[in-house]
């Protein structure tokens, strides 16, 4: 007896989002090919026995083909299998869903397709980002960005999309977002247009950059896919949304990032979480000869007009930061800070090379100051490539109580 398939998109990464039916057709099943952005928690709901096959497709890395995936289920489907073809997001949105439904027919394989939540929809909108806002747009269009504007396999019309108004969604192109907002600005879309970046959505590492399409591309240099791109008026609102947890759940809830420009409004909270971690600061170096712990309120405004500063909030908490602006053909970073009680999390890592993918073309050199004493900074900095400045440096003046750490670009 010939077996069945059934196509079922397993949403944007929760497995709380997968549907009832999605679920049940997992529980049904007796074979599962999945990719590596389905929820893989759903697959302990499968039965005892059930045959796992991983297909997933790794930028870079392993992957299945398409043709091989459509003889695994015409295989095991022939077999008298019940076969569930798990995908993330929806099968139909750029998921090849289509592909997997039409061999089977050719093959005389019955095919259901369960829909699944689309991560191009719920990605922006737990950033707080409705891809719709009556009074500001009232259409959209998801686009894929695997290839950039102008390549042979490319056939989106980017100067149509640029003229039309619309909210626009990329799936698959943070590797060619700088080519895909350029051909925008070179088609009509104002450089000013709010831009974001949801990485990782509906995970526990999400984490949102916010932009203008003029710089979207630098600012998000350092978030990798699985991306989704938000262009348009409605990019620029933050609506305030948590996720939902569910009351039988054991999980505890996810954490939320955005990391973004800093704003005025952040300026109360960058100052006691600089009082915080400079005062460690002055514990370690033996002295309270340090500007940081000095600073008045109207201080943290004046420098946030001076320097390109970056937060990161942790379910709206503002719990890091970092800075930097440009010296000649150095890049000066400082003021980098992890609440204490967020230590130990390589998130000091993570914003030291963000901030390092800010700076402009003319950069040649990272450079920066730790307390003498400040062992674990140092131990942080060398890690990343820095070395200590000895003797004299025309870009670096010697500072009391302080080292000076230098990292070539491209270093």
């Amino acid at each position: 007896m010939t077996g069945r398939v059934t196509l079922v998109g397993g949403g944007p990464g929760d497995p709380g989002l997968l549907t009832v039916a999605g679920l049940d057709a997992l529980r049904s099943a007796d074979v599962v090919l999945y990719d590596h952005l389905v929820p893989l928690a759903s697959l302990d709901e499968c039965r005892a026995g059930v045959l796992l096959i991983d297909v997933g497709k790794l930028p870079g890395g392993r992957s299945t083909s398409q043709q091989r995936i459509n003889e695994l289920l015409i295989e095991h489907a022939r077999a008298g299998r019940h076969v569930v073809r798990f995908k993330g997001g929806d099968p139909f949105v750029f998921g090849r869903g289509g592909e997997e439904v039409i061999a089977c027919a050719e093959a005389g394989i019955a095919v259901e397709v369960i829909p699944g939540v689309s991560s191009s929809i719920a990605g922006p909108a737990l950033a707080g980002i409705p891809i719709t806002h009556r009074g500001v747009v009232q259409a959209f269009t998801v686009v894929s960005g695997h290839v950039p504007p102008g390549h042979a396999a490319s056939t989106t019309n980017w100067g149509a999309l640029a003229r039309a108004g619309h909210t626009i969604v990329v799936l698959m192109g943070v590797a060619n977002l700088a080519a895909i907002c350029a051909e925008l600005v070179a088609h009509g879309s104002p450089a000013t247009t709010p831009a974001a970046v949801v990485a990782d959505a509906w995970l526990p590492t999400m984490t949102t950059v916010r932009g203008t399409v003029g710089d979207i591309a630098r600012v998000a240099a350092g978030v990798r896919p699985p991306a989704i791109v938000v262009i348009g008026d409605v990019a620029g609102l933050e609506l305030a949304v948590t996720r939902p947890v569910a009351e039988s759940s054991s999980q505890s809830p996810a954490v939320t990032e955005e990391l973004r420009p800093a704003r005025e409004s952040d300026a109360g909270e960058l100052l006691v979480l600089q009082r915080a971690c400079w005062m460690q600061e002055a514990l370690d170096n033996d002295s309270m000869d340090i500007p940081a712990l000095h600073e008045d309120l109207a201080a943290v405004l004046t420098d946030l007009a001076q320097w390109e500063t970056w937060v990161l909030r942790r379910d709206g908490r503002l719990i890091a930061s970092v800075r930097a602006r440009a010296h000649e053909t150095d890049w000066d970073i400082g003021r980098l800070m992890v609440a204490a009680d967020q230590s130990g999390q390589g998130i000091g890592r993570r914003l030291l090379e963000h901030i390092e993918a800010q700076a402009p073309s003319s950069v040649t050199r990272f450079a920066l100051f730790t307390g003498h004493h400040s062992y674990r900074n140092q131990r942080l900095y060398a890690a990343a490539g820095y070395t200590v400045v000895d003797g004299a440096d025309p870009l670096l003046p010697q500072i009391p109580i302080t080292v000076r750490m230098v990292k070539p670009r491209g270093g």
